[in-house]
């Protein structure tokens, strides 16, 4: 408990170690800091006769994001209940790391009891929720989990060979640029023209209450109709062909699609994956196949931010309806860690 917390206790065998771990088991029920559990886990450690290392390596999708490096009591000194304990504090390290970096794929460097002992919380215990909601519904790949030996450690080696890439502030200051920005509660469009903007209005919506059977005003038709809006009252689908398109959109973003259904909760997930996760890509059909770019709304106020005022290298937070963020890279490059 917390009275015994700024004290070190060497642990000479795997009783000692039993009985520390159980002094967290018996304690679940009262709120417990994530240092307390710290603290017991690195004095165990001490105890290299009856630990072991378990290093895990995050991919996201061939970039080597993070690692995290945890020495761990042997599982087979400890009963099943004990085994609960070890598997909560390691789920909570990796759960963090997940949420903070993303990722899709685990290479985890122990011996194959303890790899199988937390692919098992992962796939079917406690964390099976962390595995959709980080991976699944993020990158549209289910969070896979690699327990490494000879056969397959060049291939962790070869993620460091990976350098993290973004898509590149540019500003275009000639042709036209129609911008969608889809927030909670209004869908903001604005066209620019050789650099100025001739035209900016509000269209009001309520994403979260869309259904699949709203066929008529579903998020592709109504953000369309934003669009061609925007462009009739400038004449830009006429006299002046759309040469861009950009939207910005909150929750996930990645790979110029809207991944999350932040903007879209009414919807059944199999609607949402035909009409507002390509929406990037239809819209731009149906304006006559134009160049096109699907940002999150944070790093949409990042280029601005760039663009104004001729920075690089900072941090965005956004303050709207919800709260997000955006990066910019020293290069000029957004996105890498969105």
């Amino acid at each position: 408990g917390s009275e015994n917390s700024g004290k070190s206790e060497k642990f000479d065998g795997g009783n000692n170690i039993s009985e520390a771990l159980n002094s967290l088991l018996s304690d679940t029920r009262n709120f417990q800091p994530i240092t307390d559990w710290d603290k017991v886990f690195a004095n165990i450690a001490q105890d290299t006769e009856h630990t072991e290392e378990v290093k895990i390596t995050f991919e996201r999708l061939g970039y080597k994001v993070d690692e995290l490096s945890q020495r761990i009591p042997k599982l087979e000194l400890l009963d099943n209940q004990i085994k609960e304990v070890v598997i909560r504090y390691l789920g909570v390290l990796i759960s963090t790391k997940l949420v903070m970096v993303g990722a899709n794929r685990l290479y985890i460097e122990a011996n194959s009891a303890t790899c199988d002992f937390i692919n098992e919380a992962f796939t079917n215990g406690r964390y099976q929720g962390m595995r959709r909601y980080i991976s699944e519904d993020t990158y549209g790949k289910p969070l896979e989990i690699i327990c490494v030996d000879e056969s397959n450690r060049e291939r962790v080696n070869q993620l460091l060979l990976f350098e993290t890439e973004g898509l590149s502030y540019a500003p275009h200051n000639e042709g036209v640029i129609l911008s969608l920005d889809l927030g909670d509660f209004d869908i903001k469009a604005v066209v620019i023209v050789n650099g100025e903007v001739v035209y900016k209005e509000k269209f009001g919506w309520e994403p979260e209450k869309i259904k699949d059977e709203d066929s008529e005003n579903s998020h592709l038709e109504i953000c369309y109709r934003a669009a061609k809006s925007a462009l009739e009252a400038t004449q830009a689908d006429r006299s002046n062909k759309l040469d861009y398109l950009a939207i910005s959109s909150k929750g996930v973003v990645f790979n110029n699609q809207i991944v999350s259904l932040s903007v879209a909760q009414g919807l059944s997930r199999e609607h949402f994956e035909q009409t507002v996760k390509p929406l990037g890509q239809i819209l731009s059909e149906r304006l006559g196949n134009v160049p096109y770019v699907v940002v999150h709304d944070g790093d949409a106020c990042a280029l601005w931010v760039a663009f104004t005022h001729n920075k690089r290298n900072f941090l965005n937070i956004s303050l709207g309806t919800s709260f997000g963020s955006g990066y910019l890279d020293k290069e000029g490059r957004f996105g890498a860690l969105s």
